[in-house]
């Protein structure tokens, strides 16, 4: 039962930290969905298993977007969580092509954990790239984003919990689908 009660206090921290941020999409939905989206694919993936690590997906993006300290997030939710949000926190002083070359370097050196939660995450953006993609973006950079999350994701390397890599799989023959029918 407290498992639930940390889940949902994780959530509703997460909704207010990410209040005022929407998705790249044309849609502009709130920025939640997709906290939400990877939380549930990770719960899924792990049978409820790891409430920590569901916890850490609906917080994953606090440092890097809401400059949340991770000091913050290990007061309210623990040293665990905190560890597993850092080790997927892109060091948004970098540049971004840096910061894209870097998540394939430090990929293989992730936890298992951590692991699960960056196929999560590029999953759900992959998902919403081919829902609803953001208006500016013409084909080349939808394709090349589907490329570099490949690339990201093979970095991994093997052993990824299979259900939801099928999940990626089908989101990347969507986002390449929905890239295909702009260059048309």
């Amino acid at each position: 039962m407290q498992d639930m009660v940390s889940v949902l206090h994780a959530a509703h921290t997460a909704a207010q930290w990410h209040a005022t941020q929407k998705r790249k999409g044309a849609a502009g939905e709130p920025y939640i969905n997709h906290l939400l989206e990877v939380a549930a694919m990770v719960a899924e993936a792990t049978g409820g298993k790891d409430p920590a690590l569901v916890i850490a997906a609906l917080l994953h993006d606090a440092i890097e977007d809401q400059k949340i300290p991770r000091e913050t997030i290990a007061e309210k939710f623990g040293e665990n969580v905190a560890s597993l949000v850092a080790e997927v926190t892109d060091d948004k002083s970098l540049p971004k092509p840096e910061r894209k070359r870097l998540q394939i370097v430090n990929a293989p050196k992730m936890s298992a954990r951590a692991k699960l939660l960056k196929l999560a995450d590029k999953t759900s953006n992959l998902n919403s790239l081919a829902n609803s993609p953001p208006s500016h973006w013409p084909a080349q950079r939808r394709a090349e984003y589907v490329v570099w999350s490949k690339q990201v994701v093979a970095a991994l390397g093997d052993g990824i919990e299979p259900v939801l890599m099928e999940k990626f799989t089908r989101a990347v023959g969507r986002a390449e689908q929905a890239a295909r029918h702009i260059q048309a």
